[in-house]
């Protein structure tokens, strides 16, 4: 069989019709850890899709509104994977799904409706070949994406056995024309957004409080991926009127929706229709996202529709979202007390809102200017050079390696400038110190890092032992450099790394809420770096020759699962590694007084090993 890589996940092509992630589809984690699968037609790419959760429950797929994309409903998935095989969709335009052609562009809608389409049915056949129940899917669409599925509906009833529409597009004339005047302007305001991601991203988050938190990378990186020759047509709906469409449809059908004039649907309207599928809940004062303005409310009735069509829940029974995600655990877990201010001292970690993460990271970890760097490059990269001991070694003599120390924050945050103090202490190992001041996501996503932390290696070092180092995000780009670079490398440093964008491990949920780092935050910092791109390093693509590597993990940190795992594949794969956890450490520790003496004295170690190897 075929592997490729998807999102970091591997993909295997199962047979010429579709591709799906050979995976453990019995026990995946909810929350982020969505399967990607791409669906081919006579071997052309199709709709992206997302999955989550077991073949065993009853499907449900999901469609989003148009310029947002699978990832902008994680909320709704979490809340639903535990229950339910979810098929999130990224529509034709959208998400990683391809653009329209042009001859898709005479009528976009009914491009889109028909790939949507072609994509049912192969979700269905999937759900045929792996034993699932041989039911109809359950179809959940939020505004345009809603009026999608009521036309795949009216054409291909046999699809569904239920519809919930959250204020779907079915447009008056007069609202259609509003939309097709205002296409091109909407079309340039997305290349603003584009253009200032950050902005945009702190607005929303401003203006949209009450919206899950785990929802707003999505949203921003379906502005960012919608096909603008379709914002500039305007078109969002079918041609024909949607009486026409609502009228025939014959699976019960619930219109979520509001009197808020910035809702869509007309439910007055609707209503008149007197199909007596149609079924309309409201929910006061929401807007036209009317399930993001109060999720535990449009939950309820979610649960309240399932029950009165008679759907049963899954394997999952009625266990909630947090009983399945999080394993129990009784006892505290033991933080040092030494290190336990860290934890008030440290600024709340948010990438859906950048502006005060990076504020309050510039507060909190400016160090004072005494340890100032030997010399800046033009680009931020501050270099420390080796600081012998005058006993042993004149001031002249070449230091023993190079180390690349690469700072962490998420991929969204964090400044080289934030480690000159540590890095003063590093350079008495002795050792040349270089530290990247690579650019960040949102504004630069994958691989910008990786090309700036290459670029630096390439003009800033020599003959000298190299070793990649990193802290959590950093850690993760050491990982990925290593893939990236031809320079030989002698060793590698991997201090409580971020590597695994699925947030797979156990970890990830004992550990969901912290301290310091959390789940939602990995979820949202992954997505602004990577979005749909492959992300990290396989171990595939590395060198045949691994470098002497050490990995320390702490013991109350959601990434520790992750670094344990990486330590052992790579020991698998024949690398000399030493793995340590040291008591009572906690996400973003390392690098304290308490912590840092016995992580030098590894990194000593690991020198001491690697120089005769370079002689």
């Amino acid at each position: 069989m075929k592997y490729q890589i998807d999102n970091s996940y591997v993909v295997r092509q199962v047979h010429t019709m579709m591709f799906f992630v050979a995976a453990h589809w019995f026990n995946t984690p909810i929350g982020h850890d969505l399967i990607t699968f791409c669906l081919l037609l006579n071997e052309v790419a199709m709709l992206s899709v997302q999955i989550a959760g077991s073949p065993l429950n009853p499907a449900i797929v999901l469609t989003h509104g148009v310029t947002d994309n699978a990832h902008s409903q994680a909320d709704l998935i979490d809340h639903l994977s535990p229950h339910f095989q979810v098929f999130a969709i990224d529509t034709l335009g959208h998400g990683t799904s391809p653009a329209f052609s042009a001859a898709d562009l005479a009528d976009p809608f009914e491009a889109a409706a028909t790939e949507l389409t072609a994509t049912i049915k192969e979700i269905l056949a999937y759900r045929m070949s792996v034993g699932a129940l041989a039911e109809p899917l359950i179809g959940h669409g939020h505004s345009m994406g809603g009026a999608l599925l009521s036309f795949v509906a009216h054409n291909n009833p046999e699809f569904f056995r239920l519809l919930i529409l959250e204020d779907p597009a079915w447009l008056s004339p007069e609202q259609q024309d509003g939309y097709l005047s205002r296409g091109p302007d909407m079309a340039d305001r997305y290349d603003g957004m584009k253009a200032d991601p950050v902005q945009a991203l702190a607005e929303c988050y401003t203006e949209r409080p009450h919206w899950p938190v785990t929802e707003f990378a999505g949203w921003l990186n379906g502005k960012f991926q919608v096909d603008r020759d379709l914002i500039r047509s305007g078109v969002v709906t079918f041609s024909k009127p949607w009486q026409e469409v609502a009228s025939s449809l014959t699976v019960p059908t619930y219109i979520m929706t509001s009197e808020n004039p910035d809702t869509i649907a007309d439910h007055q309207a609707i209503a008149a229709i007197g199909n007596p599928q149609l079924h309309i809940r409201m929910i006061a004062n929401a807007p036209h996202s009317v399930r993001r303005e109060d999720t535990e409310l449009y939950h309820q009735i979610l649960a309240d529709i399932f029950l009165a069509e008679g759907i049963a829940s899954g394997k999952a029974g009625n266990r909630t979202t947090t009983e399945i995600s999080r394993r129990v655990n009784t006892a505290e877990p033991y933080i040092d007390p030494r290190l336990s201010p860290i934890i008030e001292q440290t600024p709340p970690q948010t990438p859906w809102d950048l502006v005060s993460l990076r504020a309050g990271g510039t507060r909190a970890f400016t160090p004072s200017t005494r340890y100032a760097p030997d010399s800046i490059t033009v680009n931020g990269t501050r270099i420390f050079n080796a600081q012998h001991d005058a006993d042993t070694q004149a001031d002249t003599e070449q230091p023993s390696v190079t180390i690349i120390n690469i700072h962490g924050g998420g991929y969204v945050a964090g400044s080289a400038h934030f480690l000159d103090e540590y890095n003063h202490q590093l350079a008495k190992l002795p050792a040349r110190i270089v530290c990247p001041d690579y650019r960040l996501a949102p504004e630069y996503p994958y691989p910008a890092a990786i090309t700036d932390i290459v670029r630096d290696i390439n003009e800033l070092t020599g003959d000298e032992p190299l070793i990649l180092m990193g802290d959590s995000a950093g850690a993760g780009l050491a990982w990925s450099v290593l893939a990236q670079t031809d320079r030989p490398i002698a060793g590698l440093v991997l201090l409580e790394p971020a590597i695994d964008p699925t947030l797979s491990g156990r970890s990830f949920s004992t550990y969901a809420d912290g301290p310091i780092w959390t789940r939602q935050a990995a979820a949202a910092a992954w997505q602004l770096y990577a979005g749909q791109s492959p992300s990290v390093a396989t171990m595939q693509s590395l060198r045949p020759q691994l470098p002497r590597t050490l990995v320390v993990v702490n013991p109350v940190d959601p990434l520790r699962d992750e670094g344990i795992q990486l330590a052992l594949d790579l020991t698998d794969a024949g690398a000399p590694v030493s793995l340590h956890m040291l008591a009572g450490t906690f996400h973003g520790t390392m690098k304290d007084p308490v912590v840092s003496p016995q992580i030098n004295a590894w990194i000593s170690e690991l020198i001491a090993s690697i120089e005769p190897l370079n002689c």
